[in-house]
């Protein structure tokens, strides 16, 4: 079952947005397959409109077209981590609108922590979850760097970012940490993250600008525990905690509360937990969610022109 265009983008594009999946797997981590999104931006184009799934067999569809040619020339990357139990397409409508502004974002998903290994019963333990998501990043930024993995927009690798949601927060600056040196990763960004795994020792290693958005009204990963506490052991840190935002401020969650009403043949227990998860975007029932995401939007974006300057 699809759904017609379902939103009007965050802001005016500045570029047409493109979106292509890829899959890579890791021969030395027992076969594990790791599923890519890529958005980016492109040129006009007659292709049709990317579809995103927001529950099983519902799909909708919103910006991006589905792998249209390229923008030429170099754009800045973007590696993302989603966070626990989500998907690499829980960021639809911050990241279309980040590749609109001439960033390339490569999205991963993390076998073990998805949505589907949690209603399965396969996901891992949480050491074992933070070991394999770092590796999951080294080994799509090694793949980028060798060539080993084709995208079709061309990407500064100069100028990389890498940014997470929640446990991809912790993703995010784990990676910058033990490789940011090495890849030159020119900032970090963590997006109501949870760091409380993260050592003192580990976050003062990271070298690299690191950006912490909150929410103050975020009860999963509370801002004084993972926002405020591991700034003080950051060397270059911008904090930034919205005031009337919770822990999904920055995903599609929001989104996904507006949308399942509209669905026909929905159960209305189904519309009614959805709508339920879409009040942790500011925490408050009923208000919109739009806002709450521009705003990440806003900050991000001011952060990776400073850091990686893509020309819009």
């Amino acid at each position: 079952m699809s759904l017609p265009l379902a939103t009007s983008p965050l802001e005016p594009l500045h570029h047409v947005v493109g979106r292509s999946v890829h899959q890579l797997i890791d021969n030395d981590r027992d076969g594990r397959v790791l599923d890519l999104a890529c958005w980016y931006p492109a040129i006009n184009a007659d292709e049709p409109l990317a579809e995103y799934e927001l529950l099983a067999g519902v799909t909708f569809n919103a910006s991006a077209l589905e792998a249209p040619a390229p923008l030429p020339g170099q754009h800045p990357l973007v590696v993302f981590s989603h966070g626990r139990t989500g998907t690499n397409l829980n960021y639809s409508q911050l990241l279309e609108a980040l590749a609109s502004r001439g960033f390339v974002i490569v999205a991963i998903n993390h076998p073990g922590d998805t949505t589907m290994d949690w209603l399965s019963g396969t996901a891992v333990d949480d050491a074992t979850n933070e070991r394999q998501r770092v590796g999951d990043v080294a080994l799509v930024i090694e793949h980028l760097f060798s060539g080993a993995l084709e995208l079709a927009p061309e990407i500064d690798f100069d100028a990389m970012t890498v940014v997470g949601h929640s446990y991809g927060g912790y993703t995010a600056l784990a990676y910058a940490a033990h490789h940011g040196a090495t890849n030159h990763v020119k900032g970090v960004v963590g997006l109501h993250p949870f760091l409380t795994p993260l050592s003192a020792d580990s976050l003062a290693a990271i070298h690299a600008p690191v950006l912490l958005l909150g929410g103050a009204n975020d009860t999963t990963t509370p801002v004084e525990v993972n926002v405020h506490e591991p700034a003080k052991h950051l060397s270059k840190v911008t904090v930034v905690v919205f005031e009337e935002v919770g822990h999904q401020g920055c995903s599609d969650i929001g989104l996904y509360g507006e949308l399942a009403p509209t669905i026909p043949g929905l159960p209305e227990e189904i519309v009614a937990l959805v709508q339920d998860m879409a009040t942790s975007v500011t925490g408050q029932a009923g208000d919109p969610w739009r806002p709450a995401v521009l705003q990440h939007l806003q900050e991000l974006t001011l952060f990776l022109e400073r850091v990686t300057p893509a020309v819009v």
